[in-house]
């Protein structure tokens, strides 16, 4: 048992959904993504070091070397830093070798998941939520995405770049909506699917939205979708401003995600 009494196997198929889905930002925003011997890296569209340009386990038997020998190679080798991704406990030995070669923390998470569809309240007054299904709609997951996460120091056009190319995210492993407040654009996430889990992410508040409780209303349509779609479970890894908001929706926390910086040699 690891901790918030989930077990090995709930924990692996999370972090499967969080390695499949960076390998579909990378392969729809025209990124580099290269596996070889159960890795995974990844050298993204910026040279900006969390997210556009990391590493993690692509399959569960990989040994530490070769993750952190790959992202050198395929990250390093552009002169680049990246994050090593891994989920505690269920790798501390990925990360026991990280912190032996020098990497340094960088992202420490909650990794939370919820195994029932969240009950339905109404929105507060004057938002609408509406699906995602065109241009015009990941045109505003986009600019949402970008302006929301640059708090933390991410330039806007980093974290856009992802959702440039709005075609390669219809798909049917993806789904993703935009609250409005007053007709305005103020609020979207999405969830990506795969293994069993209803990935939640990008979910974004404009700061003029912020503290109107319109972030709860993304999250919890994105996290029914998913389950609408099959998912046993719905996950995420909690941004700072989330980690009040999900447990009052219905997640609870089952380990840690973390996430260590490697710079390039010299």
């Amino acid at each position: 048992m690891v901790a918030g009494g989930s077990d090995p196997e709930i924990l692996e198929r999370c972090r499967l959904n969080f390695v499949e889905f960076q390998r579909a930002r990378q392969r729809r925003s025209g990124g580099e993504l290269v596996e070889r011997d159960g890795a995974c890296a990844w050298a993204g569209t910026s040279d900006f070091p969390v997210f556009s340009n990391g590493a993690a386990r692509g399959e569960p038997w990989a040994a530490p070397a070769d993750v952190i020998a790959l992202a050198d190679e395929v990250v390093g080798g552009r002169g680049r830093s990246y994050t090593l991704f891994a989920f505690d406990p269920l790798e501390r030995d990925l990360l026991d070798t990280a912190r032996s070669l020098g990497l340094q923390p960088l992202v420490d998470a909650p990794q939370m998941v919820c195994r029932a569809p969240l009950p339905a309240e109404p929105p507060p007054a004057g938002v609408t939520v509406e699906p995602v299904v065109d241009d015009a709609g990941w045109a505003h997951v986009r600019s949402l995405f970008g302006e929301a996460f640059a708090v933390y120091g991410v330039p806007a056009e980093v974290n856009e770049a992802f959702y440039r190319r709005a075609a390669a995210w219809r798909a049917p492993d993806t789904l993703a909506v935009v609250a409005r407040l007053d007709g305005r654009p103020a609020a979207c996430a999405l969830v990506f699917c795969s293994h069993g889990v209803a990935g939640v992410n990008e979910v974004s508040v404009a700061p003029w939205a912020q503290r109107r409780g319109i972030g709860a209303v993304v999250t919890r349509a994105v996290t029914n979708l998913g389950f609408e779609q099959g998912a046993r479970l719905a996950s995420l890894q909690s941004s700072p401003m989330g980690a009040a908001l999900y447990p009052r929706l219905g997640y609870v926390e089952i380990a840690r995600h973390r996430g260590l910086l490697r710079a390039p040699a010299g």
